[in-house]
C-alpha cells in the first residue's frame, strides 16, 4: 500500500497530464469541445431538478419548499455517477492503454487515478448546482464542512475497485460488461 501512495505521488504529474489527454480526447472533434464535460452535468442536473421540482412537484413530507426533494435526490445522486462512471472504465483501462504499457515504463497504478479525476469533472459542476440550489433554498448547514470526509472515502473505495477491476479486466474480458449491468 506503501508503494502504491509513494508511485501515485511521484508520477502526480503524468496523472493530471494523462487525464487531460483523456479529457481532450473525449469530445475530441465535436463542436464544442471540452467545453461539453461542464455543459453535459449541468444540463442533466438542470434537468432532473426542473422535471422532479416543477413537473412532478415532488415535495418532502414535512411540507419543505420546492427544491428540498431534488437537493435530497442530488445528495445521493451525484456521488453514484461518478461511482458508477469510474468503475464502469476501469475495467478496461490496461486494456486501452496496451500499446503504451508494452512499450515504455508505464506507471499502470495510476490509471485509476486518472480516470477519477476524468470521471470527477461532472461532479465539480454537479455539486456547484447542488449548493447553488441549497443556498437558494436556505439549506446551508454547518456539518457541511464535514463533507470531505465522505467524499474521500468515496475515492478511496472507487480507488480501490478499479485497482482490482482494471487488473481483473485483462483476464475477464467480459468484465466492463458485467459491472455496467451490476451497477
Amino acid at each position: 500500500m506503501y508503494k502504491l501512495i509513494k508511485s501515485s505521488y511521484i508520477n502526480r504529474q503524468f496523472v493530471w497530464e494523462m487525464a487531460l489527454r483523456d479529457l481532450k480526447a473525449l469530445n475530441k472533434g465535436s463542436f464544442l469541445g471540452c467545453f461539453w464535460l461542464i455543459i453535459s452535468p449541468l444540463i442533466q442536473v438542470c434537468a432532473y431538478v426542473f422535471i422532479v421540482s416543477f413537473i412532478f412537484k415532488k415535495r418532502m413530507n414535512d411540507g419543505s419548499g420546492t427544491f428540498q426533494y431534488a437537493i435530497y435526490v442530488l445528495s445521493g445522486m451525484i456521488p453514484w455517477q461518478v461511482l458508477t462512471r469510474t468503475l464502469q472504465q476501469s475495467p478496461m483501462l490496461i486494456r486501452q492503454r496496451m500499446e503504451l504499457v508494452k512499450q515504455i515504463i508505464y506507471p499502470i497504478e495510476t490509471l485509476p487515478i486518472s480516470n477519477l479525476i476524468t470521471s470527477s469533472l461532472g461532479l465539480c459542476v454537479s455539486f456547484l448546482v447542488f449548493f447553488i440550489l441549497s443556498a437558494f433554498s436556505h439549506n446551508l448547514y454547518w456539518s457541511w464542512i464535514l463533507l470531505p470526509i465522505p467524499l474521500c472515502l468515496l475515492v478511496l473505495f472507487v480507488l480501490g475497485v478499479s485497482w482490482a477491476f482494471s487488473i481483473i479486466g485483462v483476464i475477464v474480458k467480459d468484465l466492463r460488461e458485467i459491472v455496467t449491468v451490476f451497477l
